[in-house]
């Protein structure tokens, strides 16, 4: 029992470091769009992301967490859809999120491979 204890204290800042860049990706890239009219910082808003995908220890958690933020970030993007179908609406976000941890697994694999 207190293995278990000491892996999920151990785990939680681990996903917390996945989570912020990816995070900060995320609200960078939503205030380049045309309502804040911050277009410059689309050329800033991937650098966190891609700070993490190079270093990033493990995969798994690079994707599921990468899923996460993308999924969050299209169901808001893309709100407006949820008045013509819900259903479509909820797999439209879902299946636009795979983007995001394949691109960055994609990092991920090239910068382990040189």
């Amino acid at each position: 029992m207190p293995a278990t204890t000491q892996r999920s204290d151990r785990s939680t800042p681990r996903i917390l470091n996945h989570v912020g860049p990816l995070a900060v990706t995320a609200v960078l890239l939503a205030l380049a769009f045309p309502k804040p009219g911050w277009g410059w910082l689309a050329h800033l808003a991937l650098v966190p992301a891609t700070v993490l995908a190079v270093g990033s220890g493990g995969g798994w958690r690079l994707a599921w967490t990468s899923y996460l933020i993308a999924l969050a970030w299209w169901l808001v993007r893309i709100g407006w859809l949820s008045m013509v179908t819900v259903g479509g609406y909820m797999a439209l976000a879902a299946y636009l999120a795979l983007y995001s941890p394949a691109a960055w697994l994609a990092v991920h694999r090239l910068r382990r491979s040189y």
